[in-house]
């Protein structure tokens, strides 16, 4: 652009010398009144820019697992009669987002025109994501004015944390032989709590044929109804004690892990429940009905922002066959609390670490005790070799 202006400034100033040199100043004043027009038409078109240029916004999906690309395309049309040589593109969290694709961001407009540019976006870390064009610039035809035009419009992507569909998860066998011969309805049913009229969806056997005659209408028993999770999966979200970048892939590694007990238990139809933070309402009833996409959304935005460990006060569990605990921190107090509940249900550890928060002597011992008390102990390295290339370049060029 300082090209252009450079040029225009030595064309401008010519005409003016012209004026004054030459006795015969009517092509002087021609040029210089031409130039001047330009000028006014550049700076009007400039102007006017945000008035006529409008974009639209497409997404393939709205969900996304980390590390997956999904198509994302944004069409600029030109409602006015002026021609713009240059618009760029600007797109929204660049630092955090991969756009890929060879297509270039900069593009002509032409009056009443349109185009469409596509890219392939490539999400590094779980969350929730804004994507899509930020602002849009457009230089004039002259090549003097930018102006930048701002879009409101944001396209939200939820971005699945990924997960091993591998992962064989330990069950207590009763469990696993309830889990093949039931229809895991997740009600169990105890004493009549209400009677209602029926409905195409209830079964013949809830049909209270009594009253029903004695109505005249067919009426069904309405039993209450109690969860029974076959398998809790403990996530402790106590805040870790480290930078940005540790924290963030430490975070991951046990969110995945997190995901893929979810994905085995839905895969195998065993109900569970996942249980997270310190209060005790964050608890999210799993049924394998109900498919994988509320708790993989909440595992999306899940924040360790915790200042204690949940297992701490955690509550007995007497319906649960099998509690998976996924942990990075352990102490007396949590070690404890986990033998407590050995008697009663099938316990699994994982238990994470990094150099930054090191497997210490006492951590071994505590873990090596819940061990021989029959837990499923199992020591996950969260290492620098799982940072892949795109959450090392997010990283570096965002501060996370």
């Amino acid at each position: 652009m300082w090209k252009a202006r450079a040029t225009y400034a030595y064309v401008t100033l010519i005409a003016i010398v012209l004026i004054f040199v030459y006795e015969d100043r009517n092509v002087s004043f021609t040029i210089f009144y031409c130039l001047v027009f330009l000028f006014l038409s550049s700076l009007t078109s400039a102007l006017t820019a945000r008035l006529f240029i409008r974009v639209e916004q497409d997404v393939e999906r709205g969900t996304a697992l980390r590390d997956e690309e999904i198509a994302f395309s944004a069409t600029l049309r030109n409602k006015g009669i002026l021609y713009y040589p240059r618009v760029r593109l600007n797109y929204r969290n660049a630092a955090l987002v991969t756009y890929g694709g060879n297509e270039t961001s900069v593009m002509a407009l032409r009056p009443r025109g349109a185009v469409k540019r596509s890219r392939m976006v490539r999400f590094p870390y779980r969350g929730y994501y804004d994507i899509g064009v930020e602002s849009i610039s457009v230089t004039d035809f002259l090549g003097l004015f930018t102006v930048t035009i701002p879009v409101t419009a944001t396209t939200p992507v939820c971005v699945y944390p990924l997960y091993d569909d591998s992962l064989d998860v330990p069950i207590q066998p009763d469990a696993a032989d309830g889990a093949a011969r039931s229809d895991f309805s997740g009600d169990a049913y105890t004493d009549i709590a209400d009677v209602r009229q029926y409905m195409p969806s209830d079964t013949l056997r809830n049909i209270h044929w009594k009253l029903s005659a004695k109505r005249g209408e067919l009426i069904v028993k309405d039993y209450e109804a109690r969860e029974r999770s076959r398998a809790v999966v403990l996530l402790d979200t106590m805040r870790l004690p480290l930078n940005g970048r540790e924290r963030a892939l430490f975070e991951d590694r046990m969110v995945s892990r997190a995901a893929s007990v979810i994905y085995f238990c839905s895969r195998n139809n065993l109900p569970a429940a996942l249980i997270w933070g310190e209060g005790p309402e964050r608890v999210l009833a799993l049924r394998p009905e109900e498919g994988l996409e509320k708790p993989f959304a909440l595992l999306a935005g899940l924040a360790f922002e915790d200042a204690s460990s949940r297992v701490a006060s955690l509550e007995p569990i007497p319906a649960c066959h099998t509690l998976c605990a996924l942990l990075s921190h352990i102490d007396a107090g949590i070690a404890g609390r986990l033998a407590a509940l050995t008697p009663m249900c099938a316990l699994t550890v994982d238990f994470f670490y990094s150099r930054a928060m090191p497997l210490t002597a006492q951590k071994t011992a505590l873990l090596e005790d819940l061990r021989a008390r029959g837990a499923v102990v199992t020591l996950l390295d969260v290492g620098q070799s799982a940072l892949t290339p795109q959450i090392r370049r997010a990283f570096k060029s965002a501060a996370l």
